[in-house]
């Protein structure tokens, strides 16, 4: 890991709800990165919500690591909510079938 990418823009926790703003672009670099940042915040989660306003694409790589992330709030009980999610990220969604596993605000 010689370069330094930053995803995660702001992370923040209000009782059984969690809201994960992700910034730059979802891939080989930053995966792992969103995987190490959830680990163990997501135990007693049951609203995950990925605000996406400033991600600009996701890999599978990326896609793998927010599956990831659904199963456990799943398995929770939970859901998870992905906002402001733009086209070529909608498209990926689409194309992987992420959007049935998922609520799309805004």
């Amino acid at each position: 890991m010689g370069q330094n990418f930053e995803i995660v823009k702001s992370l923040q926790k209000d009782g059984d709800t969690l809201t994960v703003e992700l910034f730059g672009s979802l891939g080989v670099d930053t995966a792992d990165q969103l995987t190490e940042k959830l680990e163990g915040q997501l135990d007693d989660v049951k609203t995950l919500i990925f605000d996406m306003k400033m991600l600009a694409y996701v890999t599978s790589a990326g896609i793998r690591s927010l599956i990831r992330a659904i199963k456990i709030v799943q398995k929770n009980g939970g859901n998870v909510i992905t906002r402001h999610v733009n086209q070529d990220v909608l498209g990926i969604f689409d194309l992987m079938n992420i959007t049935s596993l998922v609520t799309i605000e805004g």
